[in-house]
């Protein structure tokens, strides 16, 4: 996995990229970690193929296609999730991506948004038209301190077992509102690597 330089002073569309960039790179993560799994990364468009079955595990992402071909490569990318026998699958349309029809090309073989998805297949999932909420922090302008300030017994530490990696479940699913099933996904593929070897 490459390393990238930590960003600093960021535009609202570096950071928007950047976020991008780190989801990618989870990708590449999934795939060069999970057996049996399938990662295709080239100018026009990335996609991968992993352990469980949940549409995370496999994605197209990175999509930079002329208006010419775009068509011929979005039937092809479905027919090569269709081959593996994908339930479903995630085509990631944020970031430096083109075309700009993107959406309506892929509307138009029936994948549905990211609201419609949370309403037919995830209910609670928290998420907007401009995506779901993550995680980020100004690390120049964070307050130390409050570190101080933590509960006495408080500790942050690697999961150590299968006890350990269901009650992270539960907290995974509690914070962000998703299905039990897509917090059972990172377990699956976590037992699948090996608890304490996943990267």
């Amino acid at each position: 996995m490459k390393t990238h330089s930590i960003l600093t002073n960021a535009t609202d569309d570096q950071l928007g990229l950047a976020v991008f960039e780190n989801l990618y790179d989870l990708f590449r993560a999934m795939a060069n970690n999970l057996p049996d799994s399938q990662l295709v990364e080239d100018e026009k468009v990335s996609r991968h193929f992993t352990f469980p079955t949940n549409p995370m595990f496999k994605g197209v992402w990175q999509t930079r296609l002329s208006e010419n071909e775009a068509d011929a490569v979005i039937d092809e990318v479905i027919a090569w999730f269709k081959e593996r026998n994908a339930p479903y699958f995630f085509w990631w349309t944020g970031g430096k991506i083109s075309p700009h029809d993107l959406d309506a090309r892929l509307a138009k073989r029936g994948m549905i948004s990211m609201a419609e998805q949370t309403q037919e297949l995830a209910k609670g999932i928290l998420s907007t038209e401009q995506g779901s909420p993550c995680m980020i922090a100004e690390l120049d302008k964070m307050n130390e301190s409050v570190l101080a300030k933590t509960p006495n017994g408080f500790v942050i530490k690697e999961i150590e077992n299968e006890t350990e990696l269901n009650d992270f479940k539960k907290v995974f699913v509690e914070t962000y509102q998703i299905p039990e099933w897509a917090g059972q996904a990172w377990v699956d593929a976590t037992l699948k690597i090996g608890v304490g070897k996943t990267p």
